[in-house]
């Protein structure tokens, strides 16, 4: 049997629409046979070839979520990076018109920057099959490879923004690309953190309130889980400490144009 008719028949087992998978297997079938030669009395397909077939069809069975970017996230993060620069002692016109820009043209901007990314060209990670091995030890192994393959690829994003040196007020694309989509719930959480940071900073340093007075307004208008413990001005003090902390240093990296890195 060849070995497309294997891989084929392995998806049809394991698969709720066996149907689906069957009239996929007989197109695609059709499709590979017409391009091989006329002396082939077989598909021969390279194993990179046979798993792009895999993929495709898994894919149309279970059908994946579209790539659809929740352009607000990203809008609301290029936002916080003009509330956090206009809250420096830095005063760049260019740099704020910049920002400025991004928040207006910022789905046309994420786009171009995976257009340019786009033409880094592609990363080949290969996988060396043992058949000397037991199946289970061969998916052990598989298993392993993963796992290492993830982290190759994370640490190739790293490297995507390291760019930020030469690319001031990119920070909030950069980081929607490789850590905002497809965590949209923990980032909703960060925003709401960031808030809480502004404000923190907008009452003690703006508005020139005491800390003790920071924490009761802002407290009312805090999600809870952001919230101070008003019985406990120690710790609600600490915890407003640590706000304005890290909006000094959101406010440091937006002057530098690295925000929110």
């Amino acid at each position: 049997m060849e070995m497309i008719d294997v891989v084929l028949g392995q998806i049809e087992s394991s698969s709720k629409s066996k149907i689906t998978v069957r009239n996929m297997a007989e197109r695609i079938k059709a499709v590979l046979a017409s391009a091989m030669p006329e002396d082939y009395d077989e598909i021969d397909l390279t194993p990179d070839a046979l798993i792009d077939v895999i993929r495709y069809v898994r894919d149309e069975v279970n059908k994946p979520r579209a790539f659809e970017p929740n352009y607000q996230l990203l809008q609301e993060i290029l936002k916080y990076q003009r509330k956090f620069y206009l809250q420096g002692t830095v005063d760049d016109t260019s740099l704020l018109l910049t920002y400025r820009s991004y928040i207006i043209r910022h789905s046309e901007v994420y786009e171009t920057l995976r257009e340019e990314l786009d033409k880094r060209g592609e990363v080949t990670f290969h996988y060396e099959l043992n058949m000397a091995l037991p199946l289970h030890e061969n998916i052990d192994s598989i298993k392993r490879y993963c796992n290492a393959l993830e982290i190759a690829v994370r640490s190739q994003y790293g490297i995507v923004s390291t760019m930020l040196d030469e690319c001031k007020g990119l920070g909030p694309f950069f980081i929607f690309h490789e850590d905002v989509i497809g965590n949209e719930e923990a980032w909703d959480k960060r925003l709401l953190y960031w808030y809480a940071c502004y404000e923190a900073h907008t009452l003690c340093h703006v508005k020139g309130l005491s800390k003790a007075e920071t924490i009761r307004e802002l407290d009312a208008s805090l999600p809870n889980l952001y919230r101070f413990n008003l019985d406990d001005m120690t710790n609600a003090t600490h915890k407003l400490d640590g706000y304005l902390d890290e909006a000094n240093r959101l406010i440091a990296s937006a002057a530098a144009g690295t925000f929110p890195y």
